[in-house]
């Protein structure tokens, strides 16, 4: 396989991943939305880092709001 055709499998390879993610993050909102957890009207994006501090102390068992806004980087907030 020379270098051109490898490049074009790599980059529909990656557009392909990028797609699926696209498609996960969507699901993990609409579930979230289903449970009345609205968190993408408070964060920029669920999938960050702040997001999934998050979603990890909820899914812990944590339901206190001050306790799940500290876990959030003041930057992913819009």
């Amino acid at each position: 396989m020379g270098g051109r055709a490898k490049l074009r499998s790599f980059y529909r390879l990656r557009e392909d991943h990028l797609s699926m993610a696209g498609a996960h993050i969507a699901h993990m909102q609409r579930a979230l939305d289903l449970m009345n957890v609205r968190l993408h009207h408070v964060l920029s994006q669920l999938h960050g880092v702040s997001g999934l501090r998050v979603l990890d102390a909820i899914l812990a068992g944590q339901r206190e709001p001050a306790v799940l806004a500290a876990l959030c980087e003041a930057q992913s907030l819009p």
